[in-house]
């Protein structure tokens, strides 16, 4: 009798926390949506008068750049230099708070399809480069297409990038199956690479390895990639170290179909 009435109050207790799980999870993501929300809202507010900053101060610099000083007519420079690097931003913002508002397109992907795609799109990056590229077919998977070639441009891009100086410039992609069954897809480079303790700076928006004058861009890549993946069930890690490269590791949820 005790062990039935201890089972059943072992039972009850589970029931309770799972109630609680899904509670605190409902109100997680409640939390979450508020907060993109307001992202979303200030972003979009900020453009207009951002816009007219930058209208303005160029109309000036154009009407009046005879009666302006040279130091003056550097001023403006820099005001507008900074307004458009503030549109930048502010466009990386609102694209990374629509990943959660756009619903997933699931279906099978061919990514090895989408990686052509992102390679493509990265052409004008690696023109000129001396780049060596070794690929292996990758696999069929279950996902959204636009927001999966998000994730293969992000990572091809940056690969590109941080090998600038590399001769020749080696970048591998490839896909292997992971120890819980899940598909993986790596690019490995041979570029700068950097510190792993930290890594997890790389995956918060607007956070940066490296300055700015010594690599082009904002910090809203691997953020986006990975915003990308947790809406698939996925996740992304990297492996690294200073002057050794970095080796980027997508898994998916699922088996992959060749």
């Amino acid at each position: 009798m005790n062990n039935q009435e201890d089972s059943r109050k072992r039972a009850a207790t589970m029931r309770d926390l799972q109630q609680r799980n899904r509670e605190l999870q409902r109100s997680l993501e409640a939390a979450n949506k508020e907060l993109d929300d307001l992202i979303y809202s200030v972003a979009h507010d900020l453009r207009a008068p951002l816009t007219h900053l930058d209208g303005f101060s160029q109309l000036l610099l154009d009407s009046a750049s005879g009666t302006l000083s040279g130091e003056d007519r550097e001023h403006l420079g820099r005001i507008i230099d900074a307004s458009r690097h503030m549109h930048e931003l502010i466009a990386a913002l609102l694209e990374y708070s629509r990943l959660n508002r756009a619903p997933l397109a699931m279906g099978e992907q061919d990514l090895e399809e989408l990686l052509e795609q992102a390679l493509s799109a990265a052409a004008p990056l690696a023109a000129g480069r001396n780049i060596q590229w070794q690929r292996s077919r990758l696999p069929r998977v279950r996902g959204d297409a636009g927001q999966l070639q998000q994730v293969l441009a992000v990572l091809i891009a940056n690969a590109i990038k941080y090998t600038r100086g590399r001769t020749p410039a080696v970048i591998e992609v490839g896909a292997r199956q992971g120890e819980q069954g899940e598909t993986v897809v790596f690019v490995r480079d041979n570029g700068v690479g950097f510190d792993l303790k930290y890594a997890q700076r790389l995956f918060t928006p607007f956070q940066r390895m490296h300055s700015a004058e010594a690599f082009q861009g904002i910090g809203m890549g691997l953020a986006t990639a990975q915003r990308i993946l947790a809406r698939h069930g996925g996740t992304i890690r990297v492996e690294t170290a200073p002057g050794a490269g970095a080796t980027f590791f997508v898994s998916l949820p699922g088996v992959a179909e060749e």
